[in-house]
Parts: C-alpha cells; sequence; structure tokens
C-alpha cells in the first residue's frame, strides 16, 4: 500500500514459490457420502422420484450424476420436511449418456437436516422414450 511492506521468500533464480494446499483453497469434504438410487422399469413418459438416504444432519450438495437407457430429463430437488425445493434446472441427457450437474458453489444447496418430515436430495427423472419403458439412475455427492 505504499507505506508497510512484507518480505516474501524467492527461489534463487527470483521466482516465488506458492504451495497450495487442500485442493486450490476448496475445503476438503467432511464425511463424504454417495448415494445411489435408481428406478427400473419405468414407462414411457412416467417418471420417477430417485432420493437419496435420509438426511439426518446439515449436509450440503457437491454434485449429480444421472442416465437412463433412453433419452430423459431431470430435475434436481431437495426435500426438506416434505417440502420440495427445485436447485437445478430441467437437465436433459440421450440414452446411456451420464449428464453431471455441478452446485454453482459449495454452499449452493444445503440441507438443514432431520425433521419430522421426509429430508432427502432428490432426482425427478422422466422417461422421455415414446414406448420403451427405462432404467433411471442418479448418483448424490454431499457432505457436511
Amino acid at each position: 500500500n505504499g507505506t508497510t511492506w512484507d518480505r516474501v521468500d524467492t527461489a534463487n533464480t527470483g521466482r516465488l514459490q506458492v504451495d497450495v494446499i487442500n485442493g486450490a483453497g476448496d475445503p476438503t469434504p467432511t464425511n463424504p457420502t454417495i448415494n445411489v438410487a435408481s428406478s427400473a422399469g419405468t414407462a414411457a413418459g412416467a417418471s420417477a422420484n430417485l432420493d437419496s438416504a435420509e438426511i439426518t444432519e446439515a449436509e450440503k450438495l457437491w454434485e449429480v450424476h444421472i442416465s437412463a437407457s433412453v433419452p430423459f430429463k431431470a430435475q434436481v430437488q431437495a426435500v426438506e420436511n416434505a417440502v420440495v425445493r427445485n436447485v437445478s434446472n430441467l437437465l436433459f441427457g440421450r440414452a446411456g449418456e451420464t449428464v453431471i450437474w455441478k452446485t454453482p458453489h459449495r454452499n449452493f444447496v444445503t440441507h438443514a437436516g432431520a425433521s419430522a418430515g421426509l429430508d432427502v436430495f432428490r432426482v425427478v427423472a422422466t422417461n422421455m422414450d415414446n414406448s420403451a419403458a427405462a432404467d433411471l439412475h442418479a448418483g448424490m455427492y454431499y457432505s457436511t
């Protein structure tokens, strides 16, 4: 700032060495959890709720992977005390393709934890095929 200064150690070449710890400033997940959910034989045009395990403590959603045996659409939700909150826009994928949705920020999708009602992260996946039944799959990655 022109009035104070700090001394910085450099290599003998004058280059500044920076050691990055903990994944470039991103926090290490505490109690990381991966839940998978699937629905087999979901009828053409029908939807299925693919839910995580019941959430018992405050959690932060990091990422969701969605795939299906047919073209699909999906939406990521948080359900707290049985109240649904959409946390993503509609996502679309082809048969056999995995769509990966990452939260915009590590604190973007938080879940308060256990309540008297249903407490889960959810993917509502819809079979977009005109005639074939579908296997729908979701993987939800979250931590405290």
